[in-house]
């Protein structure tokens, strides 16, 4: 137990160690340490130089029948699914039948219903930076997203979702669901077969991933050895739940693997030097892939890379996180170390598993600046925020505000649904997590982006959440709807 106390008291600390071998060991006590508590199970994969130097499972797939996590255990990846939506894009653009920075309207049926409201044009390029302006709003809800059943992706995007744009493009971070599925449909579109044998040809196939879409193509194999999903109690006993709920579809999110598939995936982003990737034809592609597509400060920090998040509000990995209900995962590849992990695990708000491990390898080299005398005082961020990704069009109830309050010069503190959390000021305009030792919100950072007569004009929040925060003045005024 002391080893493990030592472990979480310093995991900033940990950061540090260079020697891969020491942080899988870290790896190992700190998954089972939290596995059965915050998770009945999970699997970790790191691949190294091209080799897969670790992979693990631990504690249960099923908790009745005492099944193991293993290292062939399948599990929901969530979101990370929407990473292959975005390299069939790249696929599409190396062979000159996408372009990134044309009107999404040219590559859709004619008539096709989209609710744009700005006088420029919605890119493909906006979609990959979930910033074009769509609110997020699934407006076709039984309980479960498996009732979602039309005749083509494309119909089910059109009515699953609102849909209606709010901002102009560009203007303001939304995690957007919609735009992802979206997405998958041009690419239907433009290939003319079904997003997910596109996927399987020219992503699954050609990487070796024993993957599928359950609902559209499920393998007898992968979803034999699939984990249960739960959700944790307050008294932290597990129940099972089903993985589809709310806001859901098939192409942004229900990809079943493992997390040594994804180290197949990892390979082919970071080949060997000399060595075609097998997902383009040119590395040139593949480079443009990763290089940063958007970001709110102008450098590569909180960045966006053509669909990947740069991790923690600095440039150390890019990757996606994903959450489905009863399923957390997380997935992050380090280019510049040739480095890739992965953890799965079979527990919704599963953060510390997901969260803490990636971090444990990947690190973060954005640490405080001790002096802040010349920082500016955190009294002009103080007021009421709207997060990006909620309905904002014909609403009928009052938007849940994120309060922020002054405590002193560079400490805030950020009041969402009676929860409060405080943040210190690390770089101007930089505020890091001090209240959450765990979680998704440990060590999570924020900018505030600020106007010359000192107005905020967004707050970029880090990887796990991925939205902007807009100020409530701005949703009354600048609302497209």
């Amino acid at each position: 137990m002391a080893q493990f106390i030592s472990l979480e008291n310093n995991i900033k600390n940990l950061y540090k160690h260079n020697d891969i071998t020491k942080k899988l060991e870290y790896i190992d006590i700190y998954a089972k340490s939290k596995v059965g508590k915050v998770s009945p199970g999970a699997q970790v994969s790191v691949m190294k130089d091209g080799k897969n130097i670790f992979s693990k499972g631990y504690g249960f797939a099923n908790i009745d029948r005492k099944i193991p996590v293993d290292t062939s255990t399948s599990f929901n990846y969530g979101s990370i699914s929407k990473l292959f939506i975005w390299i069939s894009a790249m696929q599409l653009k190396e062979q000159n039948k996408l372009d990134l920075n044309k009107d999404i309207r040219e590559y859709l049926p004619e008539n096709y219903e989209l609710h744009i409201n700005s006088k420029e044009p919605v890119t493909f390029l906006n979609l990959m930076n979930h910033n074009a302006g769509f609110e997020s709003y699934w407006k076709y809800h039984d309980g479960t997203g498996e009732s979602c059943d039309f005749d083509s992706t494309g119909e089910a995007v059109k009515n699953c979702y609102s849909g209606i744009q709010c901002f102009d493009p560009g203007r303001f971070v939304g995690y957007s669901n919609y735009g992802a599925n979206l997405a998958a449909y041009i690419i239907e579109n433009i290939t003319g077969v079904p997003f997910f044998e596109y996927v399987q040809k020219n992503i699954f196939d050609k990487c070796d991933m024993k993957c599928c879409y359950p609902e559209q193509n499920p393998d007898e194999e992968v979803m034999s050895q699939k984990a249960l999903g739960y959700t944790r109690s307050a008294f932290g006993d597990f129940t099972k739940t089903s993985c589809y709920s709310g806001d859901w579809l098939y192409a942004s999110g229900s990809v079943v693997g493992t997390t040594s598939d994804l180290m197949k995936f990892a390979q082919e982003l970071m080949p060997s030097e000399n060595q075609q990737s097998k997902l383009f034809a040119n590395n040139e592609t593949l480079q443009e892939l990763l290089d940063v597509s958007y970001s709110s400060t102008g450098e590569e920090l909180f960045s966006i890379h053509h669909g990947f998040w740069g991790t923690n509000g600095n440039y150390i990995g890019l990757g996606h996180t994903g959450l489905v209900d009863g399923m957390c995962s997380n997935f992050v590849i380090v280019p510049e170390e040739n480095l890739a992990i992965s953890v799965l695990a079979n527990a919704q708000d599963a953060y510390d598993l997901t969260y803490n491990i990636v971090n444990l390898i990947t690190g973060s080299n954005y640490n405080e600046i001790e002096d802040k005398s010349d920082f500016p005082d955190s009294e002009v961020l103080e007021g009421e925020y709207v997060c990006a990704r909620t309905q904002i069009a014909n609403r009928k109830t009052p938007f849940d505000t994120y309060k922020i309050n002054k405590i002193d010069k560079n400490k805030i503190s950020i009041t969402f649904n009676n929860y409060t959390q405080e943040y210190v000021q690390i770089r101007p305009y930089v505020y890091e997590n001090i209240t959450a030792k765990s979680g998704q919100y440990y060590k999570q950072k924020i900018y505030f982006k600020v106007e010359k007569n000192d107005n905020i004009e967004q707050v970029t929040k880090g990887v796990f959440e991925k939205n902007d925060l807009i100020p409530l003045k701005t949703i009354v005024n600048e609302s497209l709807s």
